[in-house]
């Protein structure tokens, strides 16, 4: 468990901004001129929080607007960028941990990422950078959950490509991890010494592994069986 987290982290330190961000494309901005009173309007319709305002081209962002800036602005008539917050910018290569650090130094919740030349390539939020995180936790946890399924009390259905310190944390069972593979697979063809026929059978520890699905390169699937209940 302690090996995966860290790796989650790893890949998430690594990853950069231009994977989590919105791309100009997907952004809905609008140009410093406009009016407060056009800003609620566009607020009110499209349900934004905040709105990304633009000096004369959309690759030029110069600020956000908070919906509740807008609300409480006291003249509507002023243009937006009256009640606009700056932004803070950063090259798309950025480690998205870094963009978490800064945004929760400057209390700012959007960024705009820029390109080489300085032009907004998209824009980045606090939840964009923590989805990524919490995405990669549950993207990890939902292939686990399919690659094994309890078939019945002391059964399990386990796919080869299932890894084996997985199975042994989700379900208390003791694999033995110690051989040159991570799954299942590599298991069973590292103890009988060949890749096995559909039916051939093996013990490793308390568990008995029947082979039910393999082909002339891989072991495919398995069924556990448990000498205890689940």
């Amino acid at each position: 468990a302690e090996r995966q987290m860290i790796s989650r982290i790893f890949r998430f330190t690594r990853a950069e901004a231009r994977k989590a961000m919105v791309p100009l494309l997907r952004v809905e901005a609008v140009p410093e001129e406009t009016t407060i009173a056009a800003a609620v309007e566009m607020v009110r319709r499209e349900g934004f929080t905040r709105i990304p305002v633009f000096q004369k081209r959309i690759v030029n962002i110069v600020g956000v607007v908070h919906a509740f800036d807008l609300l409480e602005a006291p003249d509507l008539a002023r243009a937006v960028t009256d009640v606009m917050r700056p932004v803070s910018y950063f090259p798309e290569a950025t480690p998205l941990d870094e963009i978490l650090i800064a945004l929760q130094r400057t209390r700012e919740s959007l960024a705009v990422v820029v390109d080489e030349y300085g032009g907004a390539a998209g824009i980045i939020t606090m939840e964009d950078v923590l989805e990524e995180v919490v995405g990669e936790i549950d993207d990890e946890h939902d292939v686990s959950e399919e690659l094994a399924r309890v078939t019945g009390p002391r059964t399990l259905l386990v796919a080869g490509q299932a890894e084996v310190a997985n199975l042994n944390e989700r379900f208390s069972l003791k694999l033995p991890e110690e051989g040159e593979y991570a799954t299942i697979a590599g298991l069973v063809v590292e103890r009988l010494g060949h890749i096995p026929k559909p039916g051939e059978q093996l013990k490793a520890g308390s568990v008995t592994i029947t082979v039910v699905r393999s082909d002339a390169r891989a072991v495919r699937e398995v069924v556990l069986h448990l000498d205890r209940p689940l």
